[in-house]
């Protein structure tokens, strides 16, 4: 499996291999602004929960020595909300530039295997069948795209998010 996927990446131009890099590193990010996110949520939690939880952080309260507990909440929970609007709002932006990027590999690999089509020997493209040809440009390339590219990208995405 590991094999055919390296191969299938070899045939890959690099701008192509630049936006893999680029989705993955878009991936890990979205993974750190999820981690913010959920380590923020206990904070909130605790300071809902127990009202004298500021004075055991005895750092934090010399800093915010004149600021109101309602405030401080009310500042958490934006701050959680703004965090959560950013993360979705990354997550929108990689999911399209993934199927973008899975849409324009599945022409570049149709006409690469167009093209090695065109320039093969007369004698072996004589005995396919054109239907096996058309079939191979259209619906193995589609296959190949939307049940294995797309969701390997979306794996890998997940997988950032899963492991922060």
């Amino acid at each position: 499996m590991l094999f055919k996927l390296r191969i299938l990446f070899n045939t890959f131009d690099n701008s192509s291999k630049n936006i893999v890099l680029i989705i993955i590193l878009l991936s890990f990010l979205v993974g750190i602004i999820e981690m913010a996110g959920i380590g923020l949520i206990i904070p909130l939690l605790k300071i809902l929960v127990d009202p004298n939880f500021l004075s055991y952080l005895h750092n934090l309260t010399s800093f915010l020595s004149n600021v109101s507990l309602e405030l401080f909440r009310n500042v958490l929970f934006v701050l959680i909300f703004l965090i959560f609007l950013l993360k979705n709002i990354l997550l929108a932006i990689l999911i399209k530039f993934i199927y973008f990027y899975t849409s324009r590999l599945r022409q570049y690999l149709s006409c690469k295997l167009f093209e090695n089509y065109l320039y093969s020997d007369f004698e072996h493209i004589a005995n396919i069948n054109s239907a096996e040809i058309i079939r191979n440009l259209t619906t193995s390339i589609n296959l190949i795209s939307s049940n294995f590219l797309t969701p390997l990208m979306i794996f890998i995405n997940e997988i950032f998010i899963i492991f922060y």
